[in-house]
């Protein structure tokens, strides 16, 4: 018995010590770069080796090690048959210019925090291209030569030092489905965002994008999600009206505290939605009763320090499970219809002083019920 479990420590231990035979196909070439764009990882081919995919024609795929670190070499620009390639590790330094040399790449993934300088222009050459990811350090501001990406589905950019406005040149990309910029994002949204005929997705997190909202926003009639958070006190003017023609909206979420005028009653049009999300402390008017015609809400949210009346009859949606409302000069009481909301799990109400001490108080009657039992 001991004998047979040596034998069988003695394979694995073969097997562990083996080259990475899969990758002896490799061109020299292919293989000499590869080599040197491991080494300033601090790795080899044989302990990466189970995160490629190699062939006679060369690398095609190359997940990397998530432990990797160092720089990433301009010797990868020799890795010309890529059509894959996915780092989620720390990687520092600048990225090479010869990424522009990895024609044959359909997905971009450089999920990597310590990268600093600017996102390379040459990275536009790539017609290939259906999927670029950007986590990272990098400055500068997003290359208007991303317009000529015209294959890209996917574009997402989270760099903490990438300012500058949205490049005019991205109303290019007509197959693109989902967008994503954050952080440093300055100046206007293009009014050549309504080009994007295919667009699903629409994030501009912890932005500082100014305003107002173009009117082409309603041009997206296939969107479905949207999400805008700004810090900016340049983001003003109005919701567009013109944004209730998007009848696939099925997320939507604004905050800004400078955008002024009401709630567009268009949004009851949006028959899909599930989540609506609007925090806009200068908004005014009232709350729109065409919101109750929205039967398929889960998540309402409205904050504001100036939308005045009272809260319509018609919020008793049977179907929200959550509902704020944060409006200090919303008056009267909840409506009795709110009672009906079955699937209800979560109300938090602030409106004016008295009202809000009634919604106190009947708080606490049900814990003194509680506390009898």
């Amino acid at each position: 018995m001991l004998r047979l479990l040596l034998l069988l420590l003695s394979v694995v231990a073969s097997v562990l010590a083996a080259p990475c035979t899969p990758c002896d196909v490799l061109p020299e070439e292919q293989k000499s770069a590869l080599s040197i764009v491991l080494a300033a990882l601090n790795t080899n081919i044989d302990t990466e080796c189970s995160r490629l995919v190699c062939s006679s024609s060369g690398l095609e795929s190359w997940t990397a090690s998530s432990s990797l670190s160092g720089t990433l070499s301009p010797a990868i620009g020799s890795l010309s048959s890529l059509t894959y390639l996915r780092f989620s590790s720390v990687i520092s330094g600048l990225l090479p210019t010869e990424l522009g040399q990895l024609t044959s790449l359909s997905y971009l993934n450089l999920g990597v925090w310590s990268i600093t300088g600017a996102i390379p222009t040459e990275i536009g050459q790539l017609s290939r291209l259906t999927f670029f990811e950007i986590l990272s350090n990098n400055d500068g501001t997003i290359p208007t030569e991303f317009g000529q990406l015209t294959s890209l589905n996917s574009l997402s950019i989270s760099a903490f030092s990438v300012l500058g406005d949205i490049p005019t040149e991205l109303g290019r990309l007509s197959l693109l489905r989902s967008l994503g910029l954050s952080t440093g994002i300055t100046g206007a949204i293009p009014t050549e965002i309504g080009q994007l005929s295919s667009l699903l997705n629409l994030y501009l997190p912890a932005s500082s994008i100014s305003g107002p909202l173009p009117t082409q926003l309603g041009l997206l009639t296939k969107l479905t999600r949207f999400l805008l958070h700004s810090s900016s006190s340049s983001l003003d003017g109005t919701i567009p009206t013109e944004v209730g023609n998007i009848l696939s909206m099925q997320s939507f979420s604004l905050t800004s505290s400078y955008m002024t005028g009401s709630i567009p009653t268009q949004l009851g049009q949006w028959s899909g939605l599930t989540d609506l999300e609007l925090k806009l402390a200068s908004a005014d008017g009232v709350i729109p009763t065409h919101l109750g015609q929205l039967t398929m809400l889960d998540q309402l949210s409205i904050t504001s320090n100036t939308i005045s009346g009272t809260i319509p009859t018609q919020l008793g949606i049977g179907t929200l499970a959550y509902l704020s409302l944060i409006m200090p000069e919303i008056e009267g009481t909840l409506p009795t219809q709110m009672g009906q909301m079955t699937s209800l799990t979560f109300l938090y109400v602030v409106s004016l002083e008295g009202k809000y001490r009634q919604y106190e108080r009947n708080e606490k009657r049900n814990e003194k019920r509680n506390e009898k039992r």
